[in-house]
């Protein structure tokens, strides 16, 4: 344990990082004119702010042509009910008539039948005359039966007419509604930012046409940033997630943070980081280094700069403590 506190515990190494990020696209889900710029490249966006109107006039036109023939479907329900119910209605009535006709027919021939009835029995007409009285007053009720029951099939179509026919206009009013609603969202549509940040890699261009997909835009989210730093290989071993790492910023001075994870494959170099000759990308093997910051402030968050470049200095553990660990 004495040789342990006569080790250095923690020497630094000092590497060159970048500023990096999720950057989120922003494009149109179909094949669109750009019709107005409406922000800046490299400027802060707020969610939901409008970025761009884009049109598509095919599909405009398309849902246009939608749109009227719903507008005619609206007028043919509306004229098929109103002319519809009126003639069911006449029908209703007429048999309405009928049946009140039948039901006096049967009341007269149930009268005439209770009165041949009377003659019977004083002798003043023959059994033939009640026989006859009789079919008479069964074929007037059959007669009522069936008017009657006509006249009531006749009011229950009138109001099935009525259910139907508002079903059918309510129903292409609302296709009308989805054909507006569909015309409106590609004509002077515009692209809302998904999310708040810096707007990059802008690729908007007045009357320019881009198809579904392509990406107009990208927005980089300083609140969250982290940093790559490009380590050696040679000392990666040496270092540990979870290390304090200090982020020296250009006009913000250093900046705590913590190595996050560390990347197992090899790779190049950033153009962006190389300084000689002999730190051309195809000569150069580093391992990437995720650091993220340590309680940031709101206005340094807005001040981080995708892509930006950084010094890091990272805290390794020495070989004296590892090795005591090991024990």
């Amino acid at each position: 344990m004495l040789i342990y506190f006569l080790l250095p515990p923690f020497f630094n190494i000092r590497v060159m990082g970048i500023v990096n990020g999720n950057l989120t696209p922003v494009g149109p889900i179909f094949l669109a004119r750009v019709d107005q710029e409406m922000v800046s490249c490299d400027t802060l966006v707020h969610h939901g702010q409008p970025l761009v109107l884009v049109s598509n006039e095919l599909l405009a036109g398309q849902y246009q042509q939608n749109r009227y023939d719903a507008e005619k479907s609206i007028a043919l329900a509306e004229n098929e009910a109103t002319n519809g119910v009126i003639v069911a209605q006449a029908a209703a009535r007429s048999a309405q008539a009928t049946a009140l006709a039948a039901v006096a027919n049967y009341s007269r021939s149930a009268a005439v039948y209770t009165s041949t009835i009377k003659l019977a029995a004083v002798q003043a007409v023959g059994p033939v005359a009640v026989t006859v009285a009789h079919d008479q007053l069964l074929q007037a009720q059959s007669e009522a039966k069936a008017a009657v029951a006509t006249a009531k099939q006749m009011e229950f179509q009138v109001t099935q007419l009525k259910v139907a026919a508002k079903a059918k206009i309510l129903t292409a009013q609302e296709q009308l509604k989805v054909q507006f609603s569909q015309q409106n969202s590609v004509y002077h549509r515009p692209l809302l930012a998904p999310v708040g940040g810096e707007l990059l890699d802008c690729h908007a261009h007045l009357g320019e046409v881009v198809a579904a997909g392509d990406t107009l835009f990208k927005i980089f989210q300083p609140g969250k940033a982290y940093v790559t730093a490009f380590v050696p290989p040679n000392m990666v071993s040496q270092l540990r997630e979870h290390a304090t790492a200090y982020i020296n910023i250009s006009g913000m001075g250093e900046i705590p943070a913590t190595v996050t994870s560390i990347q197992p494959e090899i790779t190049k170099l950033p153009k962006l980081l190389t300084r000689y000759f002999w730190e051309q990308p195809q000569w150069t093997q580093y391992r990437l280094v995720r650091i993220t910051f340590d309680n940031l402030s709101p206005s340094q968050r807005r001040r981080l700069l995708f892509g930006e470049r950084v010094h890091v200095q990272i805290s390794l553990e020495s070989w004296g403590k590892r090795m005591m660990e090991d024990l």
